[in-house]
């Protein structure tokens, strides 16, 4: 039976849970500069490195993903998270100090970020299995809402930070500055009133259940249509996006300040949509998905564009990452809410863990996908096959069928219920 959340947290805890969600998303954002910059600047790495870089933050998924729903099932939500901030903190540390010592190499940045990556899978799934367990159904719509204002801005301060770190000072001071996020998102957590005793059923059940939840996926109309058109949508995305850093410093000869400060203006429609998606709760689901899916194709169908606006990239492309920022939080809200509110509760981790594999399995495939492409036709090629591909996850949202929200006795009766 698909949740019916009745909990309410504490304001307090919910605080606690948003800080740490923001602490964490701005060394996201931090890492999305700071990284690859680190490969470019500090190591001369080509197109093909800095694409196969990008492709290993998602490649724990493709590796690990399928086990990751079941393990956070089976530990306590909040220890995976605090889990999580710490590791990816102590080694983002080492990647810093052994770039200032002059001893870094690909290799070790090579494993560091898959490590990173494989800590982040965790996070990510065991963050949003923990909110609809300390959430009342009228509260979590709502609470999407906040968090994912402030992911968007994270991903206005975020950027620009490290783009004007890496200038004045050094990209090792930006990976440092991501590693403070995390530990500050790991105290956070560990500062949240500990909620596991109702945790211990969840905690004893079989990882042997794989079938069961993808028979769910597949079989719940509405979340396998969000699910086909996040892969498809993802995987074209991070075709562009393995070696956009490369199209814009290299192709486009734009520094890493304005680097950050297009993520960073882009970002703003992702704060605005985030505070307008808050009162478009009421509107049909498939509508909403719709404009979601449909202005963030757009914004990246612009981007390749750029070659053209001479003395005007950079403005232009803060347009082009307005308006897909606006659309993918429009799209990430609705879609994140509804999946949950359509997720039985004792299936929350492996339900989010295999959703969330599927997605950054096309994530990890579209970076190497990306990598490949920049070593056989190039950087701007490849970042134009990216951003006109995105364009087909709007008609699968078009697929998604016209079903009335969830109420408390379940949505799509009949359809993918595990058993």
């Amino acid at each position: 039976m698909p949740i019916a959340p009745g909990r309410s947290s504490s304001s307090r805890d919910f605080r606690l849970l948003w800080l740490a969600q923001t602490s964490s998303l701005a060394g996201v954002q931090f890492g999305i500069v700071a990284i690859p910059l680190t490969a470019v600047l500090t190591l001369d790495a080509s197109p093909a490195q800095v694409g196969l870089l990008t492709s290993l933050s998602s490649a724990s998924w493709l590796i690990l993903g399928v086990f990751v729903g079941p393990l956070v099932d089976r530990v306590a939500f909040r220890r995976s998270i605090i889990f999580s901030h710490v590791l990816r903190a102590a080694l983002l540390a080492s990647v810093a100090v052994l770039a200032m010592s002059g001893t870094l190499g690909m290799a070790y940045l090579y494993c560091a970020v898959f490590a990173v990556g494989a800590l982040s899978m965790v996070f990510e799934t065991a963050y949003q299995a923990l909110l609809p367990t300390m959430s009342a159904r009228d509260e979590l719509g709502p609470r999407n809402g906040k968090l994912a204002v402030t992911d968007g801005l994270s991903r206005t301060a975020g950027p620009s930070l490290a783009g004007y770190v890496v200038d004045a000072l050094s990209s090792s001071a930006a990976l440092l500055t991501q590693s403070a996020g995390y530990a500050l998102a790991g105290v956070a957590t560990a500062c949240m009133t500990p909620a596991d005793g109702q945790r211990g059923e969840r905690r004893r059940l079989s990882t042997g259940s794989l079938r069961g939840t993808a028979s769910f996926l597949w079989g719940e109309k509405t979340v396998r249509a969000m699910l086909l058109s996040e892969v498809g949508y993802l995987y074209f995305f991070n075709i562009a996006f393995a070696v956009i850093m490369v199209f814009f410093v290299r192709e486009l000869g734009i520094t890493a300040t304005l680097v950050g400060l297009i993520f960073a203006t882009g970002s703003v429609g992702g704060i605005l949509s985030g505070l307008v998606s808050v009162h478009l709760s009421h509107l049909p689901l498939r509508q909403h998905l719709i404009v979601g899916s449909t202005v963030r194709a757009m914004g990246l169908a612009l981007m390749p564009l750029a070659v053209f606006m001479d003395g005007q990239e950079v403005y232009f492309l803060a347009g082009a990452r307005f308006l897909n920022s606006f659309g993918w939080t429009l799209w990430e809200v609705r879609k994140r809410t509804e999946t949950q509110l359509r997720s039985p509760e004792k299936m929350l981790g492996r339900i989010q863990g295999l959703f969330l594999f599927c997605s950054r399995s096309g994530e990890a495939l579209g970076a190497l996908t990306g990598a490949l492409s920049a070593a056989l036709i190039g950087t701007i090629p490849t970042v134009v096959t990216g951003c006109l591909g995105c364009v087909l996850s709007v008609a699968v949202a078009w697929t998604t069928p016209p079903v009335p929200a969830p109420d408390a006795e379940g949505p799509d009766a009949g359809h993918g219920s595990p058993s």
